[in-house]
């Protein structure tokens, strides 16, 4: 329940009042306050590539990965491949070199941290520009 409140509170601060009951809502029908929901649903994507014969890759902020331990815990014996999605979920288009270089580091390193391996990179709402390629590099 706390991982879930403190969602709210970035969702407050990063969206605003008038977004967190419609974000909420959706949420909470989609994946429930405990994430079984959620590990459900990356269960059968899993299980869909084990049947088709290919390595899903989920592709996660690292602060989502962060907050669901068992979400790595799975991964481990999964058929799952982890992409980097940014630190953070936010649109990179206005954002200079440095500023996309800090956050692929700053999500390089939860993934390092985390021992998760990565295969690749897709920008929140493929927002990128010229310097989305050099800034990954």
């Amino acid at each position: 329940m706390k991982t879930f409140l403190e969602y709210i509170k970035f969702v407050m601060r990063s969206k605003g009042v008038t977004r967190v009951l419609p974000r909420t809502g959706m949420l909470l029908a989609r994946f429930d306050v405990s994430g079984r929901k959620m590990m459900d649903a990356v269960a059968g994507i899993d299980r869909l590539g084990a049947k088709y014969n290919f390595r899903p890759a989920m592709i996660v902020p690292a602060v989502v990965l962060r907050r669901h331990e068992g979400l790595l815990k799975y991964a481990t014996d999964s058929n799952l491949e982890f992409a980097l999605h940014g630190h953070t979920h936010k649109n990179h288009r206005p954002w200079s070199l440095n500023r996309q270089k800090e956050e692929a580091e700053k999500a390089k390193a939860v993934f390092e941290e985390l021992g998760m391996p990565y295969c690749g990179f897709r920008a929140p709402y493929l927002s990128c520009n010229a310097y989305t390629d050099d800034a990954l590099e």
